[in-house]
């Protein structure tokens, strides 16, 4: 874990890590006992914790409808709940909730809208005529034609009031007499009256003489203003009139009629109008229910809720009716002759419903309340027969069964009960030792790194966080039942993550201690380890080999899923399930394995960052070519690029043949010798001709300088962010061998000198190592030899090739440069068979191909007599 945080030069912390390791060989055997066993204990006391929420019965596993497999009789009397009552009257108080409606807003602003339309088109329509005539005299009263000329008077206005467009005004007519302009001058617009018929001719001397004077005519319309009301009234597909809207807004009082009408309507709109078609769907329950709740937005935009009773609701009809009877007088002020009928027109246009129903408030509604009512509880008396064996199992007897448990615990005697959570406790002991020593028999050295043991103990928790969450989900909060629970929990999740990080035995000894701690938690039910042990071996058995895409892993949850439905075909058979229960079960095996392969795909690289180790899917992503670190080498070392890429090829043929990591031998190659970057003229490959610059240093100074290309490549690990075991390739390609080259030059010189070899001067042409320690970075350190001595071969030979081989291998293994590796003879001939074949068919030589004979010269004439025809051929 220091490598994350480590700030200073890689080779500071290589030493570090040397440091470490010295003394870890240097401390005693007791102090890691010590600490593992401190470990294996803080690991059950947490695996105790989580067992204190488990220990439930095998009885809680039953579902309904499934064969009760025994017959179980009350020894005491107790108390549960009577599911069916319960229920009953939940339902019966759902039923009385209140429905909810949401007040609409929109119905009032649209209703305003449109008498402010009215209104404002009206003015315009006024405002763009020419100013109409007063209304005319009425003739003398003598005249027996009265009748007929109070006729014209009868409308608002008549053709012959308005005067020919672009003829003259009328002269002004004579002050008329206060018995004249008596009920002639139309009113105030507010107090206009329909017009008076015309009275008998013997009545009307004396009606004038009673009559008080009134105000001054205003001008009547003209029959354009009346005709651009009535297109405006069949715009708006309105029920009305021209003379009808003239009437209801009158010239000079249009707004006036308009705030009434708003006045009228804010009463009704506000208190919600239901729609008719909404009162036929929500009719029986409003009737149960007796009333509603109308929510509306406040000020701060949540919800004020306003009970109305049912008796109060006003619907469509009941809306359009109100309406006009609060309008009806004014309307009968203004003159309309009709004002019942006006009225309803206009309800027709401005009353629409103002209440929608909320089906989820409702169904919020409904279940609060339901939630309210309290559970009915029922006595179950002594030796009542709550299972019996062969009846299907219904809910009530699941419900009677786990509250029989549950007296059956409450009654038992303290010591009893401490007697069991003690064998429980010593049962999960039992149980993480043997997957501890299990695991440390098949593979002896996994808890000799700490980053292996605390990765172990980390998967190990989370297992137990994974059960205590769903014993959490089922049997605290009742979201899952306990039949389906064995195929629900995703048991593969942690064996997943073993597998892909610390290898196959890893896997197995995880999926085992996930399997039995599941199964005690639960209380030691055989479902639970089925299950777990058939799909742990499942998926250790198809992510064994080297997974490389995390494709693979969806691969294998899937076939884990299909591994669980088979287990959950075998226990429908066993416990006899019913068909709904059977297909819960299928459905959710097959969704646990695919939830395991997602959680693992997802939590993956997140512990490959925390523990520092690589798998085989992250490797596979640094082969790359594109990759920007081996951009850099192909251009700036080309020499040193090809060289990289053989070594690769040969590393990963040898590390196949003996079952070794030959992704991690082809990954590391590349990026092996990236610290000749710094450098790159230094080394033999990238020299293109010229001069070479070693031949004006000192052995010492070259050996130093191609020593260093080892610790400039940390350096540019580090800043590309490498993983570490590329780093380690890096450090150990060379191990601790000698720069033969420049140790045989500066030996020379010593001679040709005549002065003695200094004894530590081998040393100082040594690479400061470490040894390699695995089989894939002694492997890295052979191919890296050999490729670059076959380059120096003359005559490229099978013969040659293996001779070669052989002696730089022996070399190598003389010198102790393997001697930390963990390579068997066996296994060091094989990859020695390998190097051959693969060197061989690298460096096949081809046959020279012929080069083109050249034709004949033509002969030259000769001087000569010319030879007889017969000479001269056919």
């Amino acid at each position: 874990m220091k490598w994350l945080f480590w700030k200073h030069d890689p080779a500071d912390w290589v030493l570090a890590q040397q440091r470490r390791r010295e003394k870890q060989e240097a401390s005693p055997a007791r102090k890691i006992w010590m600490s593992n066993i401190l470990i294996l204990l803080v690991l059950w006391f947490l695996g105790v914790a989580v067992l204190g929420f488990g220990g439930a019965a095998f009885d809680d596993n039953l579902a309904v409808g499934q064969i009760a497999p025994k017959t179980v009789v009350t020894a005491i009397e107790f108390q549960c709940k009577d599911l069916a009552l319960t229920e009953l009257n939940r339902q019966r108080a759902a039923e009385k909730a209140p429905p909810v409606f949401r007040y609409l807003p929109s119905a009032r602003n649209n209703a305003w809208l449109t008498l402010d339309k009215l209104t404002e088109q009206a003015v315009k329509v006024r405002a763009a005529q020419p100013a109409p005539l007063p209304a005319p005299f009425p003739p003398p009263v003598a005249a027996p034609a009265a009748p007929e000329e109070a006729a014209p008077e009868a409308a608002p206005a008549t053709a012959t009031l308005s005067p020919a467009p672009g003829a003259a005004a009328p002269p002004a007519p004579r002050p008329a007499s206060k018995k004249r302009s008596a009920g002639k001058q139309p009113a105030e617009v507010p107090q206009l009256l329909p017009p008076v018929p015309a009275e008998p001719p013997a009545a009307s001397p004396a009606e004038p003489a009673a009559a008080a004077p009134e105000p001054p005519a205003l001008p009547a319309d003209a029959p354009a203003v009346i005709q651009a009301l009535q297109d405006i009234a069949n715009l708006r597909n309105l029920d009305l009139s021209g003379d009808d809207l003239a009437l209801l807004f009158p010239a000079g009082r249009e707004r006036e009629s308009a705030t009434f009408l708003k006045t009228a309507l804010e009463d009704i709109l506000g208190r919600g109008i239901l729609a008719s078609t909404e009162l036929n769907f929500i009719g029986p329950r409003l009737a149960a229910a007796g009333c509603l709740d109308i929510a509306y937005a406040d000020a701060t935009g949540g919800p004020t809720v306003r009970r109305v009773a049912a008796a109060d609701l006003l619907r469509e009809e009941d809306a359009a009716d109100r309406f006009s009877d609060a309008i009806a007088p004014f309307l009968a002020g203004r003159g309309l002759p009709d004002p019942a009928a006006v009225a309803h027109a206009l309800a027709a246009d401005l009353l629409h419903p103002s209440l929608r129903y909320d089906p989820a408030a409702s169904q919020n509604a409904q279940n609060e309340a339901a939630a309210a009512v309290p559970d009915v509880v029922m006595d179950v008396p002594v030796r009542t027969t709550i299972l019996e064996e062969g009846i299907p199992v219904t809910a009530q007897n699941i419900e009677q069964l786990a509250a029989y448990n549950r007296r059956l615990a409450a009654t038992e005697r303290p010591i009893d009960r401490n007697l069991r959570s003690t064998g429980n406790y010593l049962m999960m002991l039992v149980v993480l030792i043997a997957c501890v020593g299990w695991l440390r028999s098949v593979q002896p050295g996994v808890y000799a790194k700490s980053s292996r043991k605390w990765l172990l103990v980390l998967l190990a928790v989370v297992s137990l966080g994974v059960e205590l969450l769903y014993h959490k989900l089922s049997v605290d909060y009742g979201y899952l039942p306990t039949w389906i629970l064995p195929f629900a929990i995703p048991v593969t999740f942690t064996p997943m993550l073993a597998v892909l990080m610390l290898g196959p035995e890893a896997g197995l000894a995880t999926g085992l201690w996930v399997s039995l701690s599941t199964a005690l938690i639960f209380g030691r039910s055989f479902d639970f380890l089925f299950v777990g042990l058939a799909a742990t071996v499942t998926a250790v058995m198809l992510l064994r080999a080297n997974i490389r895409r995390r494709a693979r892993l969806m691969h294998a949850g899937i076939l884990v899923g299909f591994v669980k439905i088979l287990v959950a075909v075998v226990l429908a058979l066993l416990h006899r399930y019913h068909g709904e229960t059977f297909r819960a079960d299928i459905i959710a095996s097959f969704a646990s394995g695919i939830a395991s392969a997602v959680l693992a795909s997802v939590v993956l690289p997140l512990l490959e960052w925390a523990f520092g180790r690589t798998t085989d899917i992250s490797l596979l992503e640094l082969t790359d070519m594109t990759h920007p670190l081996l951009q850099r080498l192909a251009l700036e070392a080309p020499g040193t690029y090809h060289h990289s890429r053989m070594v690769a090829i040969i590393g990963q043929a040898a590390a196949d043949r003996i079952g070794a990591n030959g992704l991690l031998v082809s990954v590391c190659a590349y990026f092996h010798d990236v610290g000749k970057l710094a450098k790159p003229e230094f080394f033999t490959e990238n020299q293109r001709g010229g001069g070479n610059p070693h031949d004006s240093l000192a052995p010492s100074m070259s050996a130093l300088l191609i020593q260093s290309h080892v610790k400039e490549g940390l350096t540019l690990a580090k800043r590309y962010r490498l993983p570490r075991i590329v780093c380690d390739g890096i450090r150990t390609h060379h191990g601790k061998s000698r720069i033969s080259y420049f140790y045989q030059v500066a030996r020379n010189n010593l001679k040709s000198s005549g002065l003695p070899e200094d004894p530590s001067l081998e040393a100082s042409f040594r690479y400061e190592g470490p040894l390699p320690w695995t089989r894939e970075q002694a492997i890295l350190s052979l191919a890296d030899t050999v490729e670059a001595a076959s380059r120096s071969l003359e005559k490229i030979t099978p013969s040659r090739i293996s001779e070669m081989v052989d002696r730089l291998v022996r070399d190598k293994l003389l010198d102790g440069q393997l001697d930390a590796a963990p390579l068997t003879l066996a296994e060091l001939d094989a990859v020695r068979d390998s190097f051959v074949f693969t060197l061989t068919n690298l460096l096949h030589g081809r046959s020279a191909y012929p080069a083109a004979t050249p034709p004949d010269p033509a002969p030259v004439p000769s001087p000569a007599p010319a030879s007889p025809a017969p000479a001269a051929g056919p």
